[in-house]
């Protein structure tokens, strides 16, 4: 499961399991950590500082 060019990455962001997530079209705020078996969903952001 890949991470989308057309996601854009914050700062400090971490994705545990680059392998097990399904990322597109969509922003990751900075310093917000990504679990495994994540998918989101085109236009939905994730803002700063979540987990």
């Amino acid at each position: 499961m890949p991470i989308a060019s057309t996601v854009i990455q914050g700062d400090r962001i971490q994705i545990f399991q680059p392998d097990l997530v399904n990322l597109y079209g969509f922003q990751i705020g900075d310093e917000t950590k990504v679990g495994i078996f994540v998918e989101t969903q085109k236009g939905v952001p994730i803002e700063a500082r979540c987990i």
